[in-house]
């Protein structure tokens, strides 16, 4: 046999070796490294926990140093001339002296007027498992402050309940959007508008705690839905959605748990530009109350 082809035979079978070894090594490489992830997941994992065990260790004793603990409020009922709510308030105390007497002291701005009102200091009935709750019975066109007062024959200590503002999250929750834009192949219709109104279900927010709802309160959808354009403050255009509506969502006694509307029209004349026009929205609910604002159009 030439030496030449064993030369060739014998790099080969030297060149697989390596090859072999190379991937060995390559293979325990792979087995240390997912070793090392699996080890560092773990403390990863533990360190996870730790700083768990360490957050509910921080919020109990938090808890166990507050004077007041688990506050909760719900709004149970509005009256039928829709002037008056019925508030239900609970809280828990972590202390109470023999002595002290427990008031609630509510502090009111009226609504839309932002007038102070008068601070009410309402007494609570004691109760021996230190857990408290009232029934209060307030105007709706209010923001309130409430705070929990202990008063003793020598000591005062107070503390901060909840905010109630049903008026301003009943206003705020309505959703109002527009679209202007130029219809530039027709100059004696030059502008088309587009409203959308939403109406989402707050229930759960507004009346309930926080708690699901499955449909919406009768008493948050609309009553009446009216769109007034103006241009250069001169009335040119009203729309009532629930009549004019180029699409409605429920239709008449459907029970869905939110509402929509969506109105197209084109403006006609040539006497104002994009930027004279003005919408304004004017919205009542089953409850009553009316709201006045003012659609943010994209230009």
């Amino acid at each position: 046999m030439n030496i030449k082809p064993k030369l060739i035979l014998i790099l080969i079978i030297a060149l697989l070796v390596v090859n072999m070894y190379q991937i060995s090594k390559i293979s325990n490489l792979e087995n240390q490294i997912s070793n090392q992830q699996h080890q560092f997941n773990n403390l990863n994992h533990s360190i996870n926990n730790i700083n768990s065990s360490i957050y509910n260790t921080m919020e109990n004793i938090k808890k166990e140093n507050m004077w007041i603990r688990d506050i909760e409020y719900e709004i149970k009922d509005v009256s039928e001339d829709h002037e008056e709510m019925t508030v239900y308030v609970s809280w828990k105390f972590n202390e109470l002296n023999k002595d002290e007497k427990v008031y609630l002291a509510i502090d009111a701005i009226s609504i839309p007027e932002k007038d102070n009102m008068n601070i009410e200091k309402v007494l609570v009935k004691p109760r021996p498992d230190l857990m408290y709750s009232k029934e209060l019975t307030l105007p709706v066109k209010a923001k309130y402050e409430i705070e929990v007062v202990g008063e003793g024959e020598n000591t005062r200590r107070a503390g901060k309940l909840t905010t109630i503002d049903l008026y301003s999250n009943l206003r705020e929750r309505i959703q109002l959007n527009g679209n202007l834009w130029e219809n530039s192949s027709n100059k004696e219709n030059p502008y088309y508008l587009n409203i959308h109104l939403f109406n989402p279900n707050m229930g759960a927010e507004l009346f309930n705690n926080g708690r699901p709802m499955k449909e919406m309160p009768n008493e948050l959808r609309l009553k009446s839905a009216i769109i007034e354009v103006y241009s250069n403050e001169e009335l040119i255009k009203e729309v009532d959605l629930f009549k004019e509506a180029t699409n409605r969502f429920p239709q008449d006694n459907q029970r869905e748990p939110e509402e929509m509307f969506d109105y197209e029209i084109i403006l006609e004349g040539e006497d104002f530009e994009v930027d004279d026009i003005k919408v304004i929205a004017k919205i009542t609910d089953n409850l009553g109350l009316e709201y006045e604002k003012e659609v943010e159009l994209n230009r």
